[in-house]
């Protein structure tokens, strides 16, 4: 039995020799009076050698403060023990200074393994400068904000997307009016509306917000966010906000152009339109102006079933041509100021049939084809030049089959006088259902009877 534990309890020795942790007596001068098995196990080497090469033999030097004698009663710190193999082991150490019974002053050391701990930091460290590397080499602008919303972080992408450096930007928070914020339609974009600022007050993420931003510079700048949380231990709230944009002002720049290309085109396919249109009314001197009335007619009646505004164009659009078949009618056919024969009658019929052939083989005029041949369908299968029934034909075709009827009945022909509003509506409405839709033919009297409305 070791000199030193004689007359030591049974517990202590209990304990010495059976503790998980790397035990060793010492004394002032480093020698080493005994180790325990775990000491043992650690540096593997036998207690009989440690003993032997005493503290210096089994500290690093560079870890030369155990070497020195101990001034404290408790010190604690990280060391690195050499063990047998030479391979340097990271260690917590715990040492106490202690007298025998006979006044002898001596050490007790508690060394702890941190090799896992050690291996964990150094993962965790090698991870964050991984990502910390993938941050700084990104193409899209990263903002790291604390739960008060003030920059803590950047990245160069978000430096140079807004056009700022980075005393320009940390300790700043979204509040502050020097971005210029704006929506898209050039409104203030608030403070407290900034994605990160709602993430940060609801803990949900924002995507895809658009905001104009202002460099210093003066130039006007368009960025794409998207905002996550940063939960602390809690979990609950958070504590910060990470925040990713990119800049969108070319892309923007490329919408303003496609809109004003697509405006300038819709204009000039109006203009051919309404060119097709007159040209018809030139054969026709006698229904001059009712594809105009129609179309007008048309358009308020799908505003008046909630149809969007882009819908009711194109059935305005529509309209406005629906009769350019006839240009194939003989013109004394549609001047003539009698009744019809039936062979008269079935060249007119054909004129729908005609008016899609005109239409069909353009591309973006294909639909406005489709709805020139169906005008003259009605819900019972009686129309032509298909005989369509019911859901076969298109809603645009059923307010233009309405549409139609109502401007023809109140509009003077070579062969019939006009009647009034009232009396057109009245056989309209008689033929609701059955050859009309009724939610169109519902429509049309609303705008007459309920809104005053006056026809084209």
């Amino acid at each position: 039995m070791r000199r030193w534990v004689q007359g030591v309890g049974d517990i202590y020795r209990a304990v010495f020799e059976n503790s998980v942790d790397a035990i060793f007596v010492t004394e002032a001068d480093g020698g080493i009076l005994a180790a325990n098995p775990a000491a043992c196990a650690m540096l593997g080497r036998s207690e009989a050698d440690i003993c032997a090469l005493g503290r210096a033999g089994i500290v690093d030097p560079g870890s030369s403060e155990l070497t020195r004698p101990q001034t404290e009663s408790t010190t604690r710190g990280e060391v690195l023990f050499v063990r047998a193999d030479g391979t340097r082991l990271p260690v917590e150490v715990t040492s106490a200074l202690v007298t025998d019974d006979q006044g002898r002053a001596m050490t007790v050391l508690i060394a702890r393994d941190l090799s896992p701990h050690v291996q964990a930091r150094a993962q965790r460290a090698a991870s964050e400068a991984k990502f910390h590397s993938v941050v700084k080499a990104m193409a899209e602008g990263v903002v790291f904000q604390d739960a008060e919303g003030r920059i803590v972080e950047t990245n160069p992408a978000a430096l140079r997307i807004e056009g700022r450096d980075s005393g320009q930007m940390l300790g700043h928070t979204s509040s502050d009016p020097g971005w210029g914020a704006v929506r898209e339609d050039g409104s203030d974009f608030p403070g407290d509306q900034h994605p990160a600022m709602v993430t940060l007050r609801t803990g949900e993420p924002q995507s895809n917000v658009v905001m104009g931003i202002r460099r210093p510079s003066g130039e006007r700048r368009w960025i794409s966010i998207n905002s996550e949380p940063l939960f602390g231990p809690e979990g609950r709230t958070p504590s910060g906000v990470v925040t990713t944009f990119h800049d969108i002002t070319e892309r923007k720049q490329i919408e303003v152009q496609m809109a004003e290309y697509i405006a300038r085109l819709e204009h000039a396919v109006e203009q051919t339109l309404r060119a097709v249109a007159n040209l018809v009314e030139l054969r026709d001197p006698y229904t001059a102006g009712h594809e105009q009335r129609t179309a007008t007619l048309a358009r308020d009646i799908a505003r008046e079933m909630g149809w969007p505004e882009a819908r009711c164009h194109n059935v305005w659009l529509t309209a406005l041509v629906h009769d350019v078949g006839k240009i194939a009618v003989p013109a004394q056919i549609l001047t003539k100021p009698g009744a019809l024969t039936d062979l008269e009658f079935e060249l007119v019929k054909q004129h729908p049939t005609w008016g899609y052939e005109i239409f069909k083989d353009v591309d973006f005029l294909s639909s406005i084809a489709s709805v020139i041949r169906q005008h003259h369908e009605r819900l019972d299968g009686s129309g032509y030049p298909d005989g369509l029934r019911g859901e076969e034909i298109l809603p645009e075709a059923r307010v233009l089959a309405v549409a139609d009827a109502m401007e023809s009945r109140t509009s003077h022909r070579p062969y019939r006088p006009a009647i009034s509003v009232d009396e057109a509506l009245e056989q309209i409405r008689a033929l609701r259902h059955d050859r009309y839709d009724p939610e169109v033919v519902d429509a049309l009297t609303r705008l007459l009877v309920e809104q005053g409305y006056q026809l084209p």
